[in-house]
């Protein structure tokens, strides 16, 4: 055999298998139902409006705030008047309100209940 100066060897060379790093998508799945399910849930939320879109249409509108009484039970209304009616004041005490030098003393109203007496 005839053998030339340089000699022959046999070299290996390992390459990465990925030498690019991987990416692992969370929310991947192989069932078809379910990116159907996912697109009809992404369709539905595009057609919701928010809450800025509303009030441009709501804005400057009127809104009427009722009152309600509930309902009494039939027990406690009466026809009988059960109410009591006070003596009108004929006496007016002067003084209250801090008026300075004279102090408080009673006064007697004549001109208001005096025609209504008689």
């Amino acid at each position: 055999m005839f053998y030339s100066a340089e000699q022959i060897y046999d070299k290996d060379v390992q390459t990465e298998v990925h030498p690019i790093d991987s990416y692992i998508e969370k929310n991947y799945t192989p069932n078809l139902w379910e990116w159907k399910r996912r697109a009809c849930q992404l369709a539905t939320i595009v057609k919701c409006q928010t809450h800025s879109t509303q009030t441009n249409y709501s804005h400057l509108r009127s809104e009427t705030h009722t009152q309600t009484v509930h309902p009494r039970d039939k027990s406690l209304q009466t026809k009988r008047d059960a109410g009591v009616n006070t003596n009108p004041h004929d006496v007016f005490i002067w003084g209250l309100r801090g008026q300075i030098g004279y102090g408080q003393h009673s006064m007697k109203l004549w001109g208001i209940h005096a025609e209504k007496k008689k």
